[in-house]
Order: structure tokens, then sequence, then C-alpha cells
């Protein structure tokens, strides 16, 4: 079975950035490769509340970071990091874990009231302004 991938907007500037690394463009290809090939079963299972996972490779030291949709059968790249330290790890899956879960909540909410997402729109464009 082939699955089909998405990407995230934070993979898509990564990807952007790292035009000038071929090695690095060439392995991430290979990883995509895999994850078309044997889904989700590709790598480790980090968070069983929003079907995260983890990709890893030891040369180059590379952590590749997707979401399995079950409904839609289809893999969302987050995005990629090198592997320096645990410290820098446990950040991105935070990070990753609060991007989800506010994504759920804004999903949840624009179902139950449509209009939601004009005024999500509002003050997403108001909080630009803001200045601290």
């Amino acid at each position: 079975m082939s699955f089909t991938l998405a990407f995230d907007d934070i993979i898509l500037k990564q990807l952007k950035k790292a035009r000038k690394d071929k090695q690095l463009l060439l392995t991430l290809s290979r990883l995509f490769d895999v994850l078309t090939e044997r889904g989700p079963e590709a790598g480790k299972l980090l968070d069983n509340h929003f079907f995260l996972y983890e990709l890893r490779m030891k040369h180059p030291p590379l952590r590749l970071y997707y979401r399995f949709s079950q409904h839609t059968g289809e893999l969302k790249i987050l995005e990629y990091e090198m592997k320096t330290s645990l410290e820098k790890q446990s950040s991105t899956l935070a990070r990753l874990r609060w991007k989800l879960r506010t994504l759920r909540l804004f999903v949840y909410i624009s179902c139950l009231w449509p209009r939601f997402a004009r005024i999500q729109e509002f003050f997403c464009r108001a909080w630009c302004y803001v200045e601290f």
C-alpha cells in the first residue's frame, strides 16, 4: 500500500533553506520514499493522542517528525531537525504537541461555530500588529 504525503508550512520553509545542501535533500527524499512505502510503521510512535511519529537516521544525525491521519491515510510531514541533544528533542516535541493541540481545538470550535474561522482570521491579523 502506498501512502500519500502532505507537507506542513514549517517543513516547506526548511526545504527551501535546504536547497543549497544537495546531500541533505537526497537524504530527505530517501526518507520520504520510505514513508510512502511503509507508512506509519517506518518510525517510532511518540504520542498516541495525536499519532505523532519520529523517523531517525544515524548518518547524518537527523530526526523527521510526522503525523498519521487514520481517516484519510495521509502522512503529514511536520518538520525535521538535526540530532544534537535530548533537551532540543523534548522542546521540539512540546512545540509540536502544542501546535497539534491548538489545531485540534480550532477545528473543533469551527465545526461548532462556522463563523469562528472569520473571527480567528481577524484575531490573527490583529495579533501581528500588537507590540510587546
